[in-house]
């Protein structure tokens, strides 16, 4: 009867860890109590945590200096545990009852008892037995043992469930970059698809537009000896529409008021719009991003930049959170530098993540700065004032200026040798002028009148393309010229192009693809133009 009154009184107050009665109760932040030394000993499978994981409820406790030992002891269990083992002690026979003179304090392993001196000698000589302080210290040993196999177990249990999260995580990752894999060679395919188609169509062209040579080719007849007699063959006089045309674009492409150029007749050549794109928003610059794509940014009209090629395609560049966009360059590993604000340009990663630490400040600018690069990634900046600031690397000041004197370039424009195109575009008079590296000033082209603005690119073969827009007009003029040091040479003279819609007054912008491609911008239309070879 004794012994189920004294189970159901200490039934409350054992230690979750030794499951023994409390011996000095500490309490934890979550409200467990334990023992302090099986805390202790739990302690030391997780030193190296500034935190005690509780370990019925998983709770965290915040450890100090002195760990285990600053924790707070649960002063109301050990008062409990103390009366309760007074009130069993007071039950309990403190001396032997064969011997009531002589104390138990001797236990026999055999018979699993407590036995006087005199039992011993009397009847359990062959028994094995042990002084209770040495038994006390076996269990507490044998106690310790259990919990730092337990504490062992839970690590391992949890080593167990941090490999399968891993797992998990791995094996989730890995399917997405599969899907990520097939998505992106499903989108090459169909470029892949589309360039097929556009290409068989080209060749189609071509293979018709031979026969039909050949077939002209073939209504001429060998002169005779009376003919070649004649020395010549006298041409009436009323040449052909198309002859009017070509003669008359010849001589207004050369404009007026240039200087340092050749003053040779050019050749005469087509233009055919390859491509057409609306865009969503208005466009403040652009840069080539292949032989038929290009990136855009939209500058005050929207956030973030696009990529857009020949075929239709759009897809995003820069995403909207970089902000404005007024224009771009691209490097040779694959990074952007955008024109960001007044005077400051920023650099993307080929991720389109901002590289902190490394952006470009203009001088002076009296707009946000046009920009464009070289082969050896130098990026240069304009902005309507008389310098271009050229940068590169990660220095955020210019590595060098060049004064352009009374020239304010809008835009600009490099070759491989690093000879410098620039454009007023919309300042009037609208010029186009060309420096060396050093700011020489080479030749220089200027608008026919005030309603005329020019622009001007540089093509794979440093020949410069300049561009003749007037405003209202839906027509597109172009020369092409080669260049002889700074001096511009008239090459080409295109036929003039009629657009699908009248020329934005305020803005354009055209860049080289290839020697045969070009992109022009006009109001809210995308061109791709294809130039006769």
């Amino acid at each position: 009867m004794a012994s189920k009154v004294e189970g159901e009184k200490l039934q409350g107050l054992v230690c979750p860890l030794c499951l023994d009665v409390f011996e000095n109760a500490t309490i934890l932040g979550c409200g467990h109590t334990f023992c302090r030394e099986c805390l202790e000993a739990y302690d030391e499978q997780h030193h190296d945590l500034d935190h005690l994981v509780c370990p019925v409820c998983r709770g965290v406790t915040g450890l100090g200096q002195d760990r285990v030992a600053g924790l707070i002891p649960n002063f109301s269990v050990k008062g409990l545990v103390e009366k309760i083992n007074l009130e069993v002690a007071g039950r309990r026979p403190v001396y032997c009852s064969l011997h009531s003179v002589v104390y138990k304090d001797i236990f026999c392993e055999d018979c699993a008892e407590f036995i006087c001196l005199t039992c011993y000698l009397n009847g359990h000589k062959d028994h094995v037995i042990k002084k209770k302080e040495e038994l006390e210290r076996d269990l507490k040993e044998r106690r310790n043992t259990l919990i730092r196999r337990k504490a062992r177990r839970f690590l391992l249990e949890r080593s167990l469930s941090n490999a399968d999260d891993l797992r998990q995580d791995t094996n989730q990752h890995l399917g997405n970059l599969e899907k990520e894999i097939r998505d992106a060679f499903v989108k090459k395919l169909m470029i892949l698809q589309e360039d097929e188609g556009m290409l068989l169509k080209m060749v189609n062209e071509i293979r018709k537009n031979s026969d039909e040579i050949v077939e002209k080719s073939a209504l001429f007849c060998q002169a005779d000896e009376k003919l070649l007699a004649l020395g010549h063959i006298e041409l009436e006089m009323n040449a052909s529409a198309n002859e009017r045309q070509h003669d008359q674009t010849a001589s207004s492409v050369r404009g007026k008021n240039a200087e340092g150029l050749q003053t040779s007749t050019p050749t005469v050549n087509s233009m055919t719009i390859v491509g057409e794109i609306p865009l969503p928003k208005g466009l403040a610059g652009m840069s080539a991003l292949s032989k038929d794509a290009v990136v855009v940014g939209y500058g005050w009209n929207g956030k973030g930049s696009d990529c857009f090629s020949l075929s239709g395609n759009q897809i995003t560049h820069l995403k909207s959170e970089v902000g404005n966009v007024y224009d771009i360059a691209m490097l040779a590993d694959g990074r952007t530098v955008a024109s960001h604000d007044v005077d400051v340009c920023l650099v993307f990663d080929r991720k389109g993540k901002r590289i902190g630490g490394m952006k470009y400040i203009c001088n002076k600018a009296g707009m946000c700065p046009m920009i464009c690069s070289d082969l050896e990634d130098n990026i240069y900046a304009v902005g309507r004032s008389s310098e271009i600031n050229i940068f590169h690397g990660s220095k955020s000041n210019p590595k060098r200026v060049v004064h352009t004197g009374n020239i304010k370039p809008s835009q600009i424009c490099v070759t491989k040798t690093g000879i410098m195109v620039t454009c007023t575009c919309i300042m009037t008079p609208s010029t186009v002028t060309v420096f060396d590296r050093d700011g020489h000033v080479g030749s220089s082209i200027t608008a026919s009148d005030d309603s005329e603005y020019l622009l001007a690119a540089v093509d794979g073969d440093d020949s410069v393309l300049v561009a003749r827009v007037r405003v209202g007009s839906d027509t597109i003029g172009l020369t092409r010229y080669t260049l002889d040091g700074t001096r511009l040479l008239e090459d080409v003279a295109f036929v003039p192009l009629k657009l699908h819609s009248p020329c934005q007054s305020f803005w354009s912008y055209m860049v080289s693809l290839t020697p045969n491609m070009l992109a022009f911008k006009s109001k809210r239309r995308l061109y791709f133009i294809e130039l006769a070879a």
